[in-house]
C-alpha cells in the first residue's frame, strides 16, 4: 500500500469523478505523481499512447543499443542468493529482483520515443521512455479489472508452448502472482473472481514473437471506496513487487541498491468514462547524459541463478517500427 501525494490524490479523485480527461503517471513509492488535462498535455516533451489514444507521431527508425555496463555476476548472485535466503525461511515466496544497466543508443531518446512499438507508451523530455507490454488495471464505473503477466517462451514452434505450460516454475510463478492481485483487489472490492486463469498470447519482441501467459482478475469496487483509494490500496504493482508484498518490498529495498523511481510505477489515461493503466517496465531513463535500462525477473525458491540473470540482460533491447 502506498500513500499519494495530497495533490496527486485530490486531482485524481476530483477529475475522476468530474469525468474529466486525464493521462497519469505515479511511481514505485507512490511518493511521486503527476496529472495532466488530456487537452493540456504538452507534446513538446511528454508523448503518449495507451492503447489507440495518442499523442504521438509514429516514425520508422533505425535504432541500435549497446550495453555499455550491464550489473556484475558477482553482485547480481549476491542478492539473488540473499532473496533466496529470505524464501527458504519461508518470509517470500516470489520476489521480482530488478537492476539497472548503462546502455547507449544509436539515437536520442526523445527520437526513440516516437518509434517504440507496444500497446503501452509514455515518454517526457529528458526523463524517461517505457514502452510497456503489461495492462495493469482498468477501471469503468465501478467495475475494475487487471490482467497479470507472468511466464514467456519463444514462439518459434508450436511446441514451445506446451514447454511453457509444463514449466514449474512458470506455473507456480503465474499462481502466486494470480493470488496476489486478487487479494490487492479484495482491499477495495466486495467480489473478485478470476475469469480466466493462464491463457496465452503472441507478442512481439525485438528479437522476434514470444508466447505469452496472463490472467484476467475482475471485481466490483465497494461503494463508498475513491479511485484514488483504489490505486493506494494496489499499488505497488504485485507483478514487480512479490509475494507476500509487504516483506518483499522491504527486501527489494535491502538487496537491489538502487532508487527504482518511475520505473516499476504505473501510468495510465482516463477518457471520461474508462480508466486504462500500465506497468512501467520495458524501461529506459536518462541521468545527466548518462543513459540507463532498468529490467528484472521473478525469483523463487527453485529458480535458477544463471537463467534468472541472463533474462535480465535479455530484456535489455529497444522495439522499434
Amino acid at each position: 500500500m502506498i500513500h499519494l501525494p495530497l495533490k496527486i490524490r485530490s486531482q485524481l479523485k476530483e477529475w475522476y469523478e468530474k469525468g474529466e480527461p486525464f493521462l497519469f503517471v505515479v511511481d514505485y513509492t507512490g511518493e511521486n505523481g503527476r496529472l495532466w488535462k488530456l487537452s493540456d498535455v504538452p507534446s513538446e516533451r511528454v508523448v503518449y499512447q495507451i492503447g489507440e489514444i495518442t499523442n504521438r507521431k509514429p516514425v520508422s527508425l533505425s535504432v541500435s543499443l549497446d550495453v555499455v555496463c550491464p550489473i556484475s555476476w558477482e553482485r547480481y548472485h549476491k542478492a539473488f542468493e540473499r532473496v533466496q535466503y529470505y524464501q527458504r525461511r519461508g518470509e517470500n515466496y516470489l520476489l521480482n529482483l530488478t537492476f539497472p544497466t548503462e546502455v547507449v543508443l544509436s539515437r536520442d531518446l526523445w527520437e526513440v520515443t516516437h518509434a517504440v512499438r507496444a500497446p503501452f507508451v509514455l515518454g517526457i523530455r529528458d526523463e524517461f521512455l517505457v514502452f510497456s507490454p503489461e495492462m495493469f488495471v482498468v477501471i469503468e464505473g465501478k467495475k475494475i479489472a487487471t490482467f497479470p503477466m507472468k511466464g514467456t517462451i519463444s514462439a518459434d514452434c508450436e511446441e514451445n508452448l506446451a514447454l511453457l505450460y509444463d514449466d514449474p516454475k512458470e506455473a507456480a510463478e503465474h499462481v502466486a502472482v494470480v493470488d496476489l492481485l486478487r487479494n490487492d483487489l479484495g482491499k477495495v472490492c466486495r467480489k473478485v473472481e478470476v475469469k480466466r486463469y493462464r491463457y496465452w498470447e503472441r507478442v512481439v519482441h525485438a528479437r522476434g514473437e514470444l508466447y505469452q501467459t496472463s490472467s484476467h482478475i475482475e471485481g466490483e469496487i465497494q461503494p463508498d471506496i475513491g479511485i484514488e483509494e483504489v490505486f493506494e490500496a494496489i499499488l505497488p504493482a504485485g507483478s514487480v513487487t512479490g509475494v507476500p508484498k509487504p516483506r518483499a518490498c522491504e527486501i527489494i529495498a535491502e538487496v537491489e541498491g538502487y532508487e527504482r523511481g518511475w520505473y516499476t510505477g504505473v501510468f495510465g489515461l482516463f477518457d471520461g468514462q474508462r480508466l486504462v493503466s500500465a506497468v512501467m517496465i520495458r524501461y529506459l531513463e536518462k541521468q545527466k547524459e548518462t543513459l540507463f535500462y532498468k529490467s528484472g525477473g521473478g525469483i523463487m525458491v527453485y529458480s535458477d541463478a544463471r537463467r534468472e540473470y541472463q533474462e535480465l540482460l535479455e530484456k535489455v533491447y529497444v522495439p522499434v517500427f
